[in-house]
């Protein structure tokens, strides 16, 4: 896929209601959106970091979020005409790290869990994942230390 053509397919799913900005164009998101592009028996795999705070619940904010967010995804599956599927992070480590109270964090999560599961998408816990890939606090911080500030998001593959 040129770099026009994918940026005409993005254009149509990057519509100013779904995004703030818009991420650069890559090699890889060119490649994936080629290989999505009319293709029913190809599923693109999104994902979306969910913050943890000092909510006992879900509100009516969280609720506005996921009808947006189940929006976005029958916009780019209508746009692309393929399978899409969105998986939730809980950032239940920033919730710790920033010392959200734990139980609160913990009523909260659960909250969201069930109400996104009740929209198809899959939810996982960031705590799970940095225990299931041994990341500790230690390796975030000596990380973070490093970065530039300059730093942009932009499209990584899902392995």
């Amino acid at each position: 896929m040129s770099d026009e053509s994918g940026a005409t397919v993005l254009g149509r799913i990057y519509a100013t209601r779904f995004f703030r900005s818009r991420p650069a164009v890559t090699p890889a998101l060119l490649e994936v959106l080629r290989q999505a592009t009319n293709n029913p028996n190809f599923t693109l795999r999104t994902f979306l970091l969910w913050g943890i705070n000092e909510k006992s619940d879900t509100d009516s904010r969280d609720d506005a979020t996921m009808l947006h967010l189940s929006h976005l995804i029958e916009r780019i599956a209508s746009t692309l005409r393929c399978r899409v599927t969105l998986t939730i992070v809980l950032c239940d480590t920033h919730g710790l790290v920033n010392r959200a109270d734990p139980i609160k964090g913990e009523q909260y999560a659960a909250s969201v869990q069930a109400k996104a599961s009740a929209h198809g998408w899959d939810v996982q816990r960031m705590s799970a994942i940095w225990n299931e890939e041994a990341i500790s606090m230690e390796m975030v911080d000596h990380l973070a230390a490093h970065l530039d500030g300059g730093s942009r998001v932009a499209f990584v593959p899902v392995r």
